[in-house]
């Protein structure tokens, strides 16, 4: 009889088959924050913890094989020495083995156990990270064999390490070197890790892209912009050569000589590149005005989605995979955004781009992470997209949130919303991207049925058009 282990191991991407996929949104900051005295846990704040049945039935019913999964670090492993896994246990077992769908585990998502103290920072964070991966690994190595070591490096090192918002609250490039060295350690260690246990692991890197449309005489801190999009994933892989104006900025702040040189050897294996984006998150013009360089939002759409996958895999040289994407507004805005983001990548696929999967995030609606803001810095969904979108939900969803309830920062992002009752509960609400997506989900998206397709474009997707002009 074959195991379920040994179909996963001839199946994608070794099979060449195209994975549709979902995810939910899963930023676990286990300790109260020092900003407003709460957690982040979004399992919690949406009731997946006590829905994640329900939920894992919804993301099967897209006709999705795939589903990146989150596992929360703090709680699986809630002492140094002593882990609980009752809870991952029977849920990867229903969502893996049930249901069959190709899991990619998420091990760390934004936050650290709370006996962690200092984090990303902390000299013994990437041995920790580690035995928990390996641990991961060991116990669930028969229902999963696909991992993100950490998601995201580049928004880890700037929320933890520059802008002082989530542990361990650094603040500056100093700060910011500081978390990106030892994110980077960490995900050294847990790819060994994980290997150690299964050498066929997959390992798919998750870093979220950014679009940027600059003019070509930009001042040195314009260039730095452009230069560091790729920081974390080049340093991951040893692609900072010592000497290089790069490594020099590193140093200059603090990154350890013997550490820099250390990341130009034994360079782990990245087998999918996974490129993060969205149309009103992920992109930024720069331009220069009176000798001061501006830095706007701007909203991307499709011609920053085919800018990003390219660049990724020219830099890289791994197939790409969308592993995050979707758009905060109205069900029109949700449901034209997946439309022209699947036209997209089937165009880039039928040109030979090796595209391996599209992941719509998140499953459900998720809570902005201004939840936990209070009067810090915002660096929530609702505010990353002040400048782009359709407008008016925009101002609606930035206004001051303090001391409203958990209803005011749900964010409308998912195939299915959120909609909360007296009682407190969240209920699932279906929404029109979540038929569309059962629709596309049959078929290569090269090969979409022109009855899956709305025939007419968006207004906003007039941005496509003329990238270097303001979306409407």
């Amino acid at each position: 009889m074959t195991t379920l282990r040994e179909r996963l191991a001839r199946e994608w991407p070794a099979d060449g088959s195209f994975l549709w996929a979902t995810g939910i949104e899963d930023t676990f900051i286990g300790q109260p924050i020092i900003h407003s005295g709460r957690p982040l846990d979004e399992y919690v704040l949406t009731q997946h913890d006590r829905n994640w049945r329900q939920d894992l039935d919804l993301a099967a019913s897209l006709g999705v094989h795939g589903l990146r999964y989150g596992l929360p670090w703090y709680r699986l492993q809630p002492e140094p020495d002593r882990f609980d896994w009752t809870w991952s246990d029977e849920v990867l077992a229903y969502a893996a083995g049930t249901l069959g769908l190709r899991v990619i585990i998420d091990l760390v998502h934004y936050g650290t156990p709370g006996w962690l103290e200092g984090g990303f920072v902390r000299p013994d964070y990437p041995a920790a990270v580690a035995a928990y991966a390996g641990a991961v690994a060991e116990r669930y190595g028969h229902l999963v064999s696909a991992y993100t070591p950490l998601n995201e490096p580049i928004v880890t090192a700037d929320l933890c390490g520059r802008t002082g918002y989530w542990p361990p609250y650094l603040e500056g490039d100093e700060g910011w070197v500081r978390v990106l060295a030892g994110i980077t350690a960490g995900m050294r260690q847990t790819v060994r890790a994980i290997r150690a246990v299964d050498p066929a692991a997959l390992i798919v890197h998750v870093e979220a892209s950014t679009f940027v449309i600059a003019p070509a005489d930009l001042p040195d801190e314009g260039r730095r912009v452009v230069e560091h999009v790729y920081l974390p994933t080049d340093l991951l892989l040893g692609r900072v050569q010592p000497g290089s104006a790069t490594a020099r900025w590193l140093l200059e702040r603090g990154l350890d000589e013997r550490l820099l040189a250390e990341f130009s050897t034994d360079i782990p294996r990245i087998d999918v590149m996974g490129v993060n984006y969205y149309p009103d998150i992920s992109a930024r013009q720069l331009t220069v005005e009176d000798g001061r360089l501006v830095d706007a939002r701007i909203d991307g759409w499709t011609a920053g989605l085919r800018a990003v996958l390219t660049g990724y895999y020219k830099r890289y040289g791994r197939p790409v995979m969308l592993t995050e994407t979707g758009t905060i507004g109205s069900d029109a805005r949700r449901l034209a955004w997946l439309e022209a983001s699947v036209r997209s990548i089937g165009e880039l696929r039928d040109g030979g781009l090796p595209i391996l999967g599209y992941l719509w995030w998140p499953l459900f609606d998720l809570v902005d992470w201004d939840y936990s803001a209070a009067a810090h810095a915002s660096p929530g969904f609702a505010a990353r997209m002040a400048t782009a979108g359709d407008g008016t939900e925009m101002v609606r969803l930035v206004a001051r949130r303090e001391g409203q309830g958990l209803a005011a920062y749900l964010a409308p992002m998912g195939a299915w919303a959120l909609e909360p009752m007296p009682d407190g509960t969240l209920v699932r609400r279906e929404t029109p991207v979540a038929a569309r997506m059962r629709l596309l989900t049959r078929s290569d998206p090269g090969h979409v049925p022109t009855a899956a397709l709305s025939p007419q474009p968006a207004a906003w997707q007039t941005f496509e058009r003329d990238s270097r002009s303001e979306p409407p």
